[in-house]
Formats: structure tokens, sequence, C-alpha cells
């Protein structure tokens, strides 16, 4: 019952204010102390997420659904089953080799087989060491006649004469390789260092003696800028120098189209119609 004061009604509303309210229906609301409710065993050893799936999770299937979370397996606890590799296509097709990549840097072309049984073509070392030894002989004799001849005309008719005779001598010694090649080729089917080396210079088409008219032909293409080269040389001066670098320019363009050719055949070899051999048997 309420007093005039309105402390009846106050004590009331006060009790009831602090008095707990049910949560969950988990709090026992006749006391005023929290009774707690008994928990599943996994939430007294402090398993938080069971606890949450137990509070969120519909009671049908809790277990199991718990169980999946904490496994990451099947509701059985079985691992997935792995997947079997995709089968092969079908038929013939087969998946094409990646490409090859070609090799970098300078490669020898691969020689064809010889023209005739127990002929190959001759390879570019025999062929540069023949030439090799034409060039030794033949330098060596030039050497030793301009030696004479140059120190004849210096001691009896001073340095004018000596540049005449020395383009006389050059026209005189590029005249006299020219008939050496070209007698060897026609005659003895091969120079003198080709004969050390056992390789043979023959028409390519069925492998006879070259004629005059290709040996001449063979011998400009092949030592005509060189011979230039010395004539001009003992004239010129730095021009000369200059002819000299073209005329190691050539010969080197020279060997290089010997190794690119599957017959050995380099650009002379091709404006003559002939071919280098080499008798294996």
């Amino acid at each position: 019952m309420a007093d005039s004061w309105g402390t009846g009604t106050a004590l009331a509303d006060l009790d009831h204010a602090t008095k707990p309210k049910p949560r969950n229906g988990r709090w026992n609301g006749t006391s005023s102390r929290l009774t707690p409710l008994p928990v599943h065993g996994d939430r007294l050893r402090g398993n938080a997420h069971g606890a949450l799936a137990e509070d969120y999770a519909p009671r049908e299937g809790r277990e199991g659904a718990r169980t999946g979370r904490l496994t990451m397996t099947d509701p059985a606890g079985s691992p997935p089953t792995p997947q079997a590799p995709a089968p092969p296509p079908s038929g013939n097709w087969q998946t094409p080799p990646p490409p090859a990549q070609a090799p970098g840097g300078f490669q020898i072309a691969a020689a064809e087989a010889g023209p005739a049984p127990g002929v190959v073509y001759a390879d570019l070392t025999t062929r540069i060491i023949a030439a090799v030894i034409d060039w030794l002989a033949l330098g060596i004799v030039w050497s030793v006649v301009w030696s004479v001849v140059a120190g004849t005309l210096l001691l009896t008719s001073g340095f004018g004469l000596l540049l005449i005779a020395g383009v006389a001598f050059g026209i005189l010694w590029a005249g006299a390789c020219g008939v050496y090649f070209v007698y060897t080729w026609t005659k003895m089917r091969a120079s003198l260092g080709q004969k050390v080396m056992k390789i043979e210079t023959v028409n390519a088409a069925d492998g006879a003696t070259l004629t005059q008219s290709q040996a001449i032909r063979r011998w400009a293409f092949l030592f005509g800028l060189p011979a230039a080269g010395v004539v001009l040389g003992n004239v010129l001066g730095v021009l000369g120098m200059l002819v000299s670098l073209l005329t190691l320019g050539y010969t080197i363009y020279l060997l290089y189209t010997v190794s690119q050719s599957p017959k050995r055949q380099g650009f002379h070899d091709l404006q003559a119609g002939t071919v280098v051999v080499k008798r294996v048997a």
C-alpha cells in the first residue's frame, strides 16, 4: 500500500527494476543471482565455435553440421575422392611437339652424297690447305725473282724505274699464276696443292676434265681480284691497301659460299660450272 510520500509505489518500482530479467530462458527469474544452466561438454572445454554452432544452427542435424565445419569433410567423415585425369583424345591425333629452335651462330651446311661411288665432295678445310700450299709455292718463287729484279733496278736505274718495273712485274706475276692454274686444272685435273691433298677440280655435270674456257673463267672469279690487288698495290699506295682489304672481304665471301653449298660449290665454281671432289676408294 502506498503512503502519502508514494514510498510504496517507489519501492515496488525499484524492486521490479533491480530484479534480473530472463534472457533466452536461461536465467532463473526468482532470484537476484544468476543461475547458469548446464551446457554441453564442448563448451566446458572452451570450444566457442561449437557453442555458436549449437546456438544458431537448427536442432536437426546440429552435430553433423558442426562436424562438417570443424573437419572440412563430407558428413560421413571420409576424404574427398580424387578426380581421374581426362582421357586422351580419340583417334590418331596427337599434340604436335613444340617447334625446334634454330641454332644460332655460323653453321656449315650438310654435304650431299658424292656424285659417283667412291667420290665425295671435297670439304672446305681440305680445299683451304690445298690453296695455302699453292700460294706458298707461288709466293716463294715470286719473292725470289722480285728480290733479284728490284735490287738490280734500284742499284742501276733509281726509284722511278723501279716503280714502273713493279707494275710490269705484277702483271707478269698475275699472268704466270693464271697460266699455272689453267694448265694444272686442264692437264692434271688438279693443282700441285690439290694433288698433295688428293682432290680434283672437274666439270660439275659429268666429272670430265675442265675445258680451257672453264679453267680461265674459274681462275678469273677465284684469283682475278687478288691479282689486281698485287698489281695496283705497287702503284696506288694507300688505295692499294684498300684494294687489299676488298680482296680479303671477297675471299671470305668465297669461303662462305663454299660452306653453305651442299656440293661445296663456291661462287667461282657456280660461275664456271665446276666442282671439287675427292676420291675415297
